[in-house]
């Protein structure tokens, strides 16, 4: 695909957005092409310039998810003053936007892609390392002094932690279980 105009990145990004919704909503097996050119009010041979399989659509949806959470995780290291509030409130961002926005679909449809298809399994591996990178950058801006190996473990412990409790959110506890996770994350990113 060549360039894309302003106008060509905003019918990309709607085509995305109608995408991860259909997605979300309605699972993996009902991401159809032709479902996602109707609820976008184009023709299917429009989408596919956009898009030419399935798989590069579903590829896309998860890339973008992917980069938006580590914006977010970003964001809260550069707008958070208060130190002791910068886990909590990276932990908390991440498990809201899961729970709020179907992001652990998203990576419920990854994890199981990955198993069986090497370019899935490439992004797989792509996003974890961003995701990790960025909670090496909160993990090194809360423990300056750790060492690079330590602060990759505790940057895998932490995302294994947020990871699990994504799914294990229960209605009605949530807030109890969420403090709990919060506890949990900073024993393991800031223990001495």
């Amino acid at each position: 695909m060549s360039t894309l105009t302003e106008k060509g990145l905003s019918t990309r990004d709607r085509i995305l957005s109608e995408a991860r919704r259909l997605l979300v909503e309605c699972g993996y097996e009902a991401l159809i092409m032709r479902d996602v050119s109707h609820y976008c009010d184009m023709k299917l041979g429009n989408l596919q310039y956009y898009f030419k399989t399935r798989e590069d659509l579903i590829y896309a949806v998860i890339e973008a998810e992917s980069q938006s959470d580590v914006l977010a995780i970003d964001e809260v290291l550069e707008t958070q003053k208060d130190k002791n509030q910068i886990l909590e409130g990276v932990i908390r961002e991440l498990l809201g936007r899961w729970r709020r926005k179907g992001g652990s679909t998203i990576y419920s449809v990854l994890t199981l892609l990955q198993l069986h298809n090497k370019v899935f399994r490439e992004l797989y591996n792509r996003i974890y390392a961003n995701h990790y990178a960025a909670l090496e950058r909160v993990i090194r801006y809360l423990v300056p002094d750790i060492s690079t190996s330590e602060c990759q473990m505790r940057a895998r412990l932490l995302t294994a932690l947020i990871d699990g409790a994504g799914y294990q959110i229960v209605p009605g506890k949530r807030s109890l279980f969420l403090d709990q996770i919060v506890a949990e994350g900073r024993a393991i990113a800031l223990r001495r």
